[in-house]
């Protein structure tokens, strides 16, 4: 049995800092362009959202949130120290000793 999750990947310049104008845009096309590359070699049909975040306090970054079917027997890939979630999305605080 497959279950349908929910997954992103990021993709964020390297520079913060340009010379002109014209640098600034061809560095974030190329961002762009991994960005569409990375959507070609998953179907387009599985993205759900394309999120473009704009360079206000942090570098320019698009954010692809997309879904994976995964067997019951695949476990996930949670990375560790991630936080766990509760069903509603809400984040659970790490346990301390005898909690």
């Amino acid at each position: 049995m497959a279950n349908v999750v929910m997954r992103h990947r990021s993709f964020v310049t390297r520079r913060r800092f340009y010379w002109s104008r014209r640098d600034l845009n061809e560095t974030l096309e190329v961002v762009r362009d991994e960005a569409e590359a990375f959507i070609n070699r998953i179907g387009a049909e599985n993205v759900v959202s394309v999120v473009e975040h704009s360079m206000v306090g942090a570098p320019f970054c698009i954010v692809v949130w997309y879904r994976v079917e995964e067997s019951a027997a695949e476990p996930s890939r949670q990375p560790t120290g991630a936080p766990e979630l509760d069903p509603s999305g809400i984040r659970i605080p790490p346990r301390g000793p005898g909690g």
